[in-house]
């Protein structure tokens, strides 16, 4: 049994539920000598995914002020920035094909609208009409089960395909910090799931610098951000997971974020009989074929951090390698290839 048959296995085993907390590919480890600190942590469920907050080195009445801030606001985000949220300003944008956005949809649109634009990177927020034919329309764990979908024909492909050009949203500025968009084309919509989870792991760092917290880890179903080092001076140690088992690297970061993608994390299987993982090659309109099983990044911004992780994985290692050396110093990444190669650039 080669690993692809080996990852679908492992998946299959395990509940959507389960699958969510245990296939997350970065595991946490060495956080904190909890004889020298206390930690005060806080286990919530949001954006489709479990997440982990963390602060140290403060008192139980900042932490907990703080922690339930935190909570509040990445409801908040889950909230404004789904696609499948009915009373959201993103799903009315896309239903009606023009809106107004302000605060968080505003900010976090933008944001994925000049990393669209940017050609270093194959990362495109008009991908929701192929993830759709694709089965992965929805923010349901449900596909992580026996789903069965019909395979999209090279039609439904091409035509998916026309509703990704960046240049046929129309954008204007409003009153006070409001936007309005527009979609040139009828069934264009936009989804800033590849990029959601990075700006909130931002702004919960923020927030928790607002407390006067100078100590802290937060995982966001994958997404690791830290805040500092920990209490004793000594950075964060995160290991970068294999799926088939163990870790195949370890990073030491401060003040960092450590966001991993892989392929082996969400699938459906079509009629055909094959699996087809969950990142769309924006170019292609296919699962990426990439020779990766998964690609890390590591750098300061978590909201990059977030789209190169799904960039460089659609990239593959060739394109990967050069990124790397055209950001020299700017982040690290960390390649797990399926031929069972491992590579830190």
């Amino acid at each position: 049994m080669d690993r692809s048959d080996n990852n679908t296995l492992l998946i299959r085993l395990i509940g959507a539920a389960v699958c969510t907390a245990a296939l997350i590919a970065l595991f946490i480890f060495s956080v904190n000598n909890r004889s020298k600190d206390t930690a005060f942590s806080r286990n919530i469920f949001a954006m489709d995914t479990i997440m982990e907050l963390a602060v140290y080195g403060v008192d139980a009445d900042t932490a907990t002020i703080a922690l339930d801030e935190a909570e509040s606001l990445i409801n908040e985000l889950d909230h404004e920035l789904s696609a499948h949220d009915k009373e959201s300003s993103i799903y009315k944008l896309n239903e009606a094909g023009e809106g107004i956005l302000s605060g968080y949809a505003r900010e976090c649109f933008m944001l994925a609208y000049s990393y669209s634009a940017d050609e270093e990177l194959p990362f495109n927020m008009l991908i929701l009409p192929l993830m759709e034919i694709w089965g992965f329309g929805d923010d349901s764990n449900e596909f992580i089960k026996d789903r069965v979908i019909p395979v999209p024909t090279e039609d439904e492909i091409e035509a998916a395909l026309a509703y990704e050009d960046i240049d046929d949203i129309e954008l204007s500025d409003e009153e006070g910090d409001s936007l309005y968009v527009r979609f040139k084309k009828e069934g264009m919509a936009v989804d800033l799931g590849g990029i959601a989870k990075g700006y909130a792991s931002s702004l919960v760092m923020d927030l928790f610098r607002e407390h006067g917290i100078k100590s802290a880890l937060i995982n966001l179903g994958g997404n690791v951000v830290t805040l500092g080092s920990k209490t004793d001076g000594t950075p964060f140690r995160v290991g970068i997971r294999d799926p088939e088992g163990g870790y195949f690297d370890v990073v030491c970061v401060s003040d960092m974020a450590v966001v991993t993608s892989g392929g082996y994390e969400r699938y459906v299987t079509g009629e055909d009989g094959k699996v087809y993982h969950h990142i769309i090659d924006p170019l292609t309109g296919r699962p990426a074929e990439s020779g990766l099983i998964s690609a890390t990044a590591v750098c300061t911004d978590p909201t990059l951090a977030d789209v190169l992780s799904t960039s460089l994985f659609i990239m593959g290692r060739e394109g990967a390698e050069k990124y790397a050396s055209q950001h020299i110093g700017e982040l690290e990444i960390l390649l797990l290839c399926d031929d069972g190669e491992s590579l830190h650039l």
